[in-house]
């Protein structure tokens, strides 16, 4: 059962570059195994091309809302390095985004570890895909560090700065929170209000239809004109990965 065959970030063409990127660069990878790391609800699943689809997140409440959406997806509550730790699988797609230098939740300090073990558990052949943010990581560093690692593991590796027209920054209302077992739990409340008019249900709608047309039209010329995705040098915040053809 497939929910979407798109994503769009209404507020976000930055993060819309991502998920244009990410169903361009899956549609050319299929296999048997994919995993996506940190996947949540997994609204990227619409975009693997892999015969099995494995969603591994230490949000089990995400987990249980993508399970209804998608009953044939293989769900993991646990962290990414004790699932790459402790997994048999080794996969065909490996994806880890929106998560390294991104989520308040990971451990940024291992970023570099958890794309050495993504990439130890992948198969020959195997592709990865993964993008990281500048919060807790030196995200110039990590670009030359990676560079010099990957040299001659994959068949091509594509790497993209990007960062004009995306949020950055730790947000003022998280949702989630860590239990001292380390699962996760809400934080926001989302207060109830008066349902509203018909007219101003459609008002909200159009205005919502709007904002999500300019963020993929800013996304789509972000695409074709790369100096724009990080306005012109200023902000080169994030950075994407694709690398295609494990060797």
């Amino acid at each position: 059962m497939k929910k979407g065959i798109f994503r769009i970030e209404p507020n976000n063409p930055g993060k819309t570059l991502l998920w244009l990127w990410l169903k361009s660069s899956l549609s050319k990878m299929p296999g048997e195994v994919g995993i996506d790391l940190a996947g949540g609800g997994m609204l990227n699943k619409c975009f693997f091309k892999t015969d099995n689809y494995i969603c591994v997140d230490i949000n089990q409440i995400k987990l249980d809302e993508g399970k209804k959406n998608y009953p044939d997806a293989v769900v993991v509550n646990s962290t990414i390095q004790e699932y790459l730790d402790n997994t048999k699988n080794d996969a065909d797609v490996i994806i880890c985004v929106q998560t390294m230098g991104v989520n308040m939740l990971f451990e940024h300090d291992e970023t570099f570890n958890i794309i050495y073990m993504m990439y130890k558990k992948l198969r020959v052949n195997g592709n990865m895909i993964f993008n990281i943010g500048s919060l807790g990581v030196d995200i110039n560093l990590m670009e030359k560090k990676l560079s010099k690692f990957f040299h001659g593991k994959f068949q091509n590796v594509d790497k993209r700065f990007y960062g004009a027209f995306d949020s950055i920054g730790i947000s003022k209302n998280l949702r989630w929170e860590k239990n001292e077992d380390g699962s996760i739990k809400k934080i926001n409340k989302y207060f109830k209000t008066a349902k509203d008019s018909f007219f101003i249900s459609i008002f909200k709608k159009f205005i919502y239809s709007i904002r999500s047309f300019f963020s993929f039209f800013i996304a789509i010329i972000m695409h074709f004109f790369p100096p724009l995705r990080t306005a012109f040098g200023i902000k080169k915040h994030r950075i994407y990965f694709c690398c295609e053809k494990k060797l």
